[in-house]
Protein backbone atom coordinates (compact mmCIF):
# COMPACT_ATOMS: atom_id res chain seq x y z
CA UNK A 1 0.00 0.00 0.00
CA UNK A 2 1.90 3.03 -1.25
CA UNK A 3 0.92 6.78 -1.25
CA UNK A 4 2.76 8.65 -3.87
CA UNK A 5 4.35 11.98 -3.15
CA UNK A 6 5.67 14.33 -5.16
CA UNK A 7 9.11 14.44 -6.58
CA UNK A 8 9.47 17.61 -4.91
CA UNK A 9 9.67 16.13 -1.65
CA UNK A 10 11.57 13.01 -2.29
CA UNK A 11 11.66 10.18 -4.20
CA UNK A 12 10.74 7.61 -0.98
CA UNK A 13 7.86 7.07 -0.48
CA UNK A 14 8.22 6.97 3.66
CA UNK A 15 9.38 10.93 3.52
CA UNK A 16 6.74 12.64 6.07
CA UNK A 17 5.98 16.02 5.18
CA UNK A 18 7.19 17.32 7.85
CA UNK A 19 7.82 20.92 6.72
CA UNK A 20 3.80 21.37 7.12
CA UNK A 21 3.11 19.76 10.22
CA UNK A 22 2.94 23.29 12.13
CA UNK A 23 0.01 23.53 9.35
CA UNK A 24 -1.96 20.78 10.69
CA UNK A 25 -1.42 21.69 14.71
CA UNK A 26 -2.67 24.76 13.93
CA UNK A 27 -5.84 23.58 12.33
CA UNK A 28 -6.03 21.08 14.96
CA UNK A 29 -5.80 23.85 17.60
CA UNK A 30 -8.26 25.92 15.52
CA UNK A 31 -10.91 22.98 14.80
CA UNK A 32 -10.32 22.09 19.28
CA UNK A 33 -10.93 25.95 20.53
CA UNK A 34 -13.02 27.45 17.42
CA UNK A 35 -10.52 30.39 16.96
CA UNK A 36 -11.56 32.19 14.32
CA UNK A 37 -8.33 33.92 14.16
CA UNK A 38 -6.55 30.40 14.14
CA UNK A 39 -8.58 29.76 11.07
CA UNK A 40 -7.79 32.95 8.60
CA UNK A 41 -3.89 32.32 10.17
CA UNK A 42 -3.97 29.23 8.11
CA UNK A 43 -6.12 30.19 5.38
CA UNK A 44 -3.32 33.18 4.65
CA UNK A 45 -0.53 31.25 5.61
CA UNK A 46 -1.70 28.32 3.11
CA UNK A 47 -2.60 30.38 0.27
CA UNK A 48 1.61 32.17 0.98
CA UNK A 49 2.71 28.61 0.90
CA UNK A 50 0.78 27.73 -2.10
CA UNK A 51 3.45 26.50 -4.66
CA UNK A 52 5.05 23.85 -1.90
CA UNK A 53 1.44 22.32 -0.48
CA UNK A 54 0.76 18.84 -2.39
CA UNK A 55 -1.93 16.70 -1.73
CA UNK A 56 -1.27 13.15 -3.46
CA UNK A 57 -4.54 11.77 -4.31
CA UNK A 58 -4.58 8.16 -4.26
CA UNK A 59 -4.59 5.18 -1.28
CA UNK A 60 -5.62 1.54 -2.50
CA UNK A 61 -4.50 -1.76 -1.01
CA UNK A 62 -1.52 -3.18 -3.09
CA UNK A 63 -1.85 -0.03 -5.53
CA UNK A 64 1.27 1.91 -6.48
CA UNK A 65 0.10 5.50 -7.94
CA UNK A 66 2.92 6.57 -10.21
CA UNK A 67 0.72 8.58 -12.39
CA UNK A 68 1.37 12.78 -11.61
CA UNK A 69 -2.20 13.96 -12.80
CA UNK A 70 -3.42 12.33 -8.94
CA UNK A 71 -1.45 15.14 -7.61
CA UNK A 72 -3.29 17.74 -6.34
CA UNK A 73 -1.25 20.88 -5.39
CA UNK A 74 -3.03 24.00 -3.11
CA UNK A 75 -2.27 26.40 -5.98
CA UNK A 76 -4.31 24.57 -8.69
CA UNK A 77 -7.00 23.99 -6.05
CA UNK A 78 -7.05 27.80 -5.67
CA UNK A 79 -7.09 28.02 -9.62
CA UNK A 80 -10.02 26.36 -10.02
CA UNK A 81 -11.83 27.60 -7.03
CA UNK A 82 -11.54 31.46 -8.46
CA UNK A 83 -12.00 30.48 -12.05
CA UNK A 84 -14.88 27.87 -11.69
CA UNK A 85 -16.92 29.13 -8.99
CA UNK A 86 -20.15 30.29 -10.27
CA UNK A 87 -21.13 32.42 -7.55
CA UNK A 88 -17.77 34.11 -7.77
CA UNK A 89 -18.32 34.51 -11.86
CA UNK A 90 -21.73 36.15 -10.75
CA UNK A 91 -19.68 38.20 -8.80
CA UNK A 92 -17.16 39.60 -11.11
CA UNK A 93 -20.15 40.24 -14.24
CA UNK A 94 -21.69 41.91 -11.47
CA UNK A 95 -18.85 44.24 -10.48
CA UNK A 96 -18.80 44.50 -14.95
CA UNK A 97 -22.71 45.41 -14.53
CA UNK A 98 -22.28 47.68 -11.80
CA UNK A 99 -19.47 49.73 -13.38
CA UNK A 100 -21.32 50.30 -17.00
CA UNK A 101 -23.90 52.00 -14.91
CA UNK A 102 -21.58 54.14 -13.54
CA UNK A 103 -20.12 55.00 -17.03
CA UNK A 104 -23.86 55.29 -18.29
CA UNK A 105 -24.90 57.57 -15.05
CA UNK A 106 -22.20 60.62 -16.09
CA UNK A 107 -23.87 60.48 -19.50
CA UNK A 108 -26.91 62.98 -20.99
CA UNK A 109 -30.10 60.54 -21.40
CA UNK A 110 -30.28 59.22 -24.81
CA UNK A 111 -32.25 61.99 -26.85
CA UNK A 112 -35.31 61.53 -28.91
CA UNK A 113 -36.02 62.65 -32.39
CA UNK A 114 -39.45 63.17 -34.29
CA UNK A 115 -41.06 63.60 -37.41
CA UNK A 116 -44.26 64.92 -38.68
CA UNK A 117 -46.20 65.27 -42.03
CA UNK A 118 -49.05 67.81 -42.18
CA UNK A 119 -51.01 69.32 -44.69
CA UNK A 120 -50.40 66.47 -47.09
CA UNK A 121 -54.03 66.82 -48.60
CA UNK A 122 -53.86 69.67 -50.90
CA UNK A 123 -50.51 68.02 -52.66
CA UNK A 124 -47.34 66.52 -51.62
CA UNK A 125 -45.44 70.27 -52.25
CA UNK A 126 -47.89 71.98 -50.32
CA UNK A 127 -47.17 69.19 -47.46
CA UNK A 128 -45.65 71.12 -43.80
CA UNK A 129 -42.99 69.01 -42.36
CA UNK A 130 -41.90 68.81 -38.55
CA UNK A 131 -38.46 67.66 -37.43
CA UNK A 132 -37.93 67.29 -33.56
CA UNK A 133 -35.55 66.64 -31.54
CA UNK A 134 -36.06 66.40 -27.08
CA UNK A 135 -32.69 66.40 -24.88
CA UNK A 136 -33.52 65.80 -21.29
CA UNK A 137 -31.23 68.25 -19.02
CA UNK A 138 -31.34 67.74 -15.54
CA UNK A 139 -30.17 70.59 -13.23
CA UNK A 140 -29.91 70.97 -9.26
CA UNK A 141 -26.58 68.45 -9.63
CA UNK A 142 -29.48 65.43 -10.35
CA UNK A 143 -26.63 63.58 -12.57
CA UNK A 144 -24.20 64.41 -9.76
CA UNK A 145 -26.22 62.25 -7.29
CA UNK A 146 -26.96 59.54 -10.07
CA UNK A 147 -23.03 58.97 -10.81
CA UNK A 148 -22.27 58.96 -6.66
CA UNK A 149 -25.57 56.39 -6.10
CA UNK A 150 -23.56 54.14 -8.85
CA UNK A 151 -20.74 54.51 -7.66
CA UNK A 152 -21.49 53.22 -4.00
CA UNK A 153 -23.38 50.58 -5.63
CA UNK A 154 -20.28 49.45 -7.73
CA UNK A 155 -18.03 49.38 -4.50
CA UNK A 156 -20.55 47.48 -2.98
CA UNK A 157 -20.23 44.95 -5.80
CA UNK A 158 -16.28 45.04 -5.07
CA UNK A 159 -17.07 44.55 -1.47
CA UNK A 160 -19.19 41.83 -2.07
CA UNK A 161 -17.04 40.13 -4.56
CA UNK A 162 -14.36 40.25 -1.93
CA UNK A 163 -16.40 38.61 1.16
CA UNK A 164 -17.29 35.66 -0.97
CA UNK A 165 -13.63 34.74 -2.20
CA UNK A 166 -12.99 35.05 1.21
CA UNK A 167 -15.57 32.47 1.82
CA UNK A 168 -14.79 30.33 -0.79
CA UNK A 169 -11.01 30.38 -0.05
CA UNK A 170 -11.46 29.48 3.76
CA UNK A 171 -14.07 26.51 2.41
CA UNK A 172 -11.46 25.22 0.30
CA UNK A 173 -8.56 25.62 2.80
CA UNK A 174 -10.38 23.33 5.49
CA UNK A 175 -10.84 21.38 3.21
CA UNK A 176 -7.60 20.19 1.61
CA UNK A 177 -5.86 20.97 5.50
CA UNK A 178 -8.26 18.08 6.03
CA UNK A 179 -7.37 16.18 2.84
CA UNK A 180 -3.67 16.39 3.93
CA UNK A 181 -3.72 15.72 7.85
CA UNK A 182 -6.14 12.46 6.60
CA UNK A 183 -3.13 11.66 3.86
CA UNK A 184 -0.33 12.14 6.81
CA UNK A 185 -1.98 9.63 9.17
CA UNK A 186 -2.86 6.96 6.73
CA UNK A 187 1.09 7.52 6.09
CA UNK A 188 1.73 6.94 9.74
CA UNK A 189 -1.23 4.86 10.23
CA UNK A 190 0.66 2.34 7.35
CA UNK A 191 4.17 3.13 8.87
CA UNK A 192 2.82 1.50 12.09
CA UNK A 193 1.36 -1.29 10.49
CA UNK A 194 4.69 -2.22 9.12
CA UNK A 195 6.34 -2.03 13.06
CA UNK A 196 3.35 -4.01 14.19
CA UNK A 197 4.19 -6.75 11.70
CA UNK A 198 7.90 -6.74 12.31
CA UNK A 199 7.08 -6.74 16.15
CA UNK A 200 5.31 -9.58 15.97
CA UNK A 201 7.43 -11.73 13.73
CA UNK A 202 10.42 -11.35 16.51
CA UNK A 203 8.14 -12.27 19.02
CA UNK A 204 6.59 -15.10 17.41
CA UNK A 205 10.34 -16.60 16.46
CA UNK A 206 11.43 -15.59 20.03
CA UNK A 207 8.29 -17.65 20.98
CA UNK A 208 8.94 -20.57 18.62
CA UNK A 209 12.65 -20.59 20.72
CA UNK A 210 11.00 -20.17 24.21
CA UNK A 211 12.43 -16.91 24.85
CA UNK A 212 8.83 -15.31 24.88
CA UNK A 213 5.61 -16.13 26.65
CA UNK A 214 2.19 -16.96 25.05
CA UNK A 215 0.83 -13.65 26.32
CA UNK A 216 3.60 -11.78 24.61
CA UNK A 217 2.78 -13.41 21.45
CA UNK A 218 -1.25 -12.85 21.47
CA UNK A 219 -0.18 -8.75 23.11
CA UNK A 220 1.96 -8.89 19.67
CA UNK A 221 -0.83 -10.07 17.39
CA UNK A 222 -3.47 -7.78 18.88
CA UNK A 223 -1.47 -5.32 18.37
CA UNK A 224 -0.63 -6.00 14.77
CA UNK A 225 -4.66 -6.49 14.37
CA UNK A 226 -5.15 -3.41 15.85
CA UNK A 227 -2.70 -1.67 13.32
CA UNK A 228 -4.56 -3.19 10.49
CA UNK A 229 -7.67 -1.67 11.72
CA UNK A 230 -6.22 1.52 12.40
CA UNK A 231 -4.57 1.56 8.39
CA UNK A 232 -8.15 0.87 6.92
CA UNK A 233 -9.58 3.77 9.03
CA UNK A 234 -7.12 6.18 7.84
CA UNK A 235 -7.70 5.15 4.28
CA UNK A 236 -11.22 5.66 5.11
CA UNK A 237 -11.00 9.12 6.61
CA UNK A 238 -8.38 10.07 3.47
CA UNK A 239 -11.00 8.65 1.09
CA UNK A 240 -13.46 10.80 3.00
CA UNK A 241 -11.71 13.99 2.87
CA UNK A 242 -11.01 13.27 -0.88
CA UNK A 243 -14.61 13.19 -1.69
CA UNK A 244 -15.60 16.23 0.29
CA UNK A 245 -13.28 18.20 -1.74
CA UNK A 246 -14.36 16.62 -4.57
CA UNK A 247 -18.04 17.86 -3.43
CA UNK A 248 -17.20 21.25 -2.35
CA UNK A 249 -15.92 21.82 -6.24
CA UNK A 250 -19.03 19.93 -7.37
CA UNK A 251 -21.82 22.63 -5.33
CA UNK A 252 -20.08 25.15 -8.02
Amino acid sequence: MVIKRRSTYSENPKHVLNTYSYLIDIYMKSKIFNSFIFEYMLLFTLILSASSISAPYYAEEHVRVDDTRNILTFDTAVHRTLNHSHLLNQGRNEIQGRKGLVTQAKLYPNPSFGYALENSQYGWKNREDSYVINQLIELGGKREKYVKAATYEYYAALIGYEASQLNQLNLLSKAFVRLVAAQELAHLAMQHQRNAEEAFKLIQIKAEVGKATRIELNKAHIARALADLNVKKSITEFRTAKNNLALFWASF
